[in-house]
């Protein structure tokens, strides 16, 4: 385990976790949920640039997830209210698409990444997984996150 995913380390463990996660991690239970409520309870520790803020907040909002959000008794600006006060809102860096990166879309996420001097990038997603880094910023899945932190996997 590493000192810094360590439990109650300080500093805490800066994360940019990708906006497919965050959805599941709210609208849902198992890992992802784990995670986003394990950064979530530690202020500052998830890190969101003001395009992952939009993005999440566009995809939140679409119609099909107007029931679950209903079920769950919240409303799309409860959650963003939720992640704008739990989370750390960060710059993003000025960062050049690296030639393996196959979906031009993510470079959000690697910029707010860098931005935020992140430790990791946690994602589902093959075409930033197979960077495994980016500028020494370590790109892991879900579970190898809640390993990292202490947390259990199911």
């Amino acid at each position: 385990m590493w000192t810094k995913f360590a439990p109650n380390a300080a500093p805490a463990v800066k994360l940019v976790v990708d906006t497919n996660l965050l959805l599941s991690g709210t609208l849902w239970r198992g890992s992802p949920a784990r995670l986003v409520n394990a950064v979530l309870s530690a202020p500052g520790t998830l890190c969101l640039s003001a395009d992952l803020i939009i993005e999440f907040g566009n995809v939140l909002g679409r119609d099909e997830f107007a029931g679950r959000l209903a079920s769950l008794g919240v409303t799309v600006s409860d959650v963003m209210q939720r992640y704008q006060r739990l989370g750390r809102r960060i710059r993003a860096a000025d960062v050049a698409a690296p030639p393996e990166l196959r979906d031009l879309k993510d470079l959000k996420i690697l910029a707010a990444a860098v931005g935020a001097g992140a430790d990791a990038i946690v994602s589902g997603d093959n075409d930033l997984l197979v960077l495994k880094e980016f500028t020494g910023i370590l790109i892991i899945r879900v579970e190898e996150a809640l390993q990292k932190l202490g947390l259990p996997v199911e």
